[in-house]
């Protein structure tokens, strides 16, 4: 059956537009992004990540359930993150956009001051160092592996940028443990580390050492 005149003008204007919504996102990526620029992931209904933003939420409304740092080689976009999956590895940044749930998720783009971004190029040489290590489930400072924010917090500990504050894996609402974390730590068989020092992308992303750039 032969297409009719105007429904190839449609199916032509269709993918003329979906092509430039490609190339528009590239360009905001390639001219926007650089080395060194701490990524934050907004929340999804993901049991895990519902649960750590729901119990890390700041007074400024930030909503983060991951965070990455961005590394460009012959301009292309690079995340080093650490994920349950695979623990620390570098991926495309597409694919940071649109993980395996196949799903978008918001990305923020965050920048250290200028004062600071002498710090990156140690940071990045040690992001590079820890891909293959482990991801940490126990959520827990200096426990073999590493959860997202403490790959983070890890290499640039040596310039004091991140801070680590008192951990808290109690709803908010009713200052009860939150399901998801009980069964989480009686699975694992330890006890919830309430109280203990840590950091979290909700934390991250207040920080006054970072200058918010986009959001893509």
């Amino acid at each position: 059956m032969h297409k009719k005149p105007f429904d190839i003008f449609i199916f032509f204007i269709f993918i003329t537009l979906s092509f430039s919504s490609c190339n528009n996102t590239n360009d905001m990526l390639n001219n926007n992004i650089k080395t060194g620029d701490i990524l934050f992931r907004a929340a999804t209904n993901n049991n895990l990540s519902s649960a750590i933003n729901n119990v890390t939420k700041t007074s400024q409304n930030t909503s983060f359930s991951h965070i990455g740092i961005a590394e460009r080689i012959d301009n292309k976009i690079f995340v080093i993150h650490s994920i349950p999956e695979h623990g620390v590895c570098k991926i495309p940044i597409k694919k940071f956009i649109n993980p395996s749930d196949s799903v978008y998720h918001d990305v923020y783009i965050y920048r250290l001051q200028d004062s600071l971004q002498y710090t990156i190029a140690t940071a990045i040489t040690k992001a590079n160092m820890l891909i293959g290590n482990k991801y940490d489930y126990t959520y827990i400072m200096h426990n073999k592996g590493y959860y997202c924010s403490e790959l983070i917090y890890e290499i640039f500990s040596e310039f004091d940028i991140f801070k680590l504050s008192p951990m808290t894996f109690k709803d908010p609402k009713t200052k009860t443990f939150q399901k998801t974390w009980v069964d989480h730590y009686k699975k694992l068989g330890i006890p919830i580390p309430e109280g203990e020092l840590g950091c979290n992308p909700n934390g991250m992303a207040i920080n006054k050492n970072l200058v918010f750039i986009s959001k893509i």
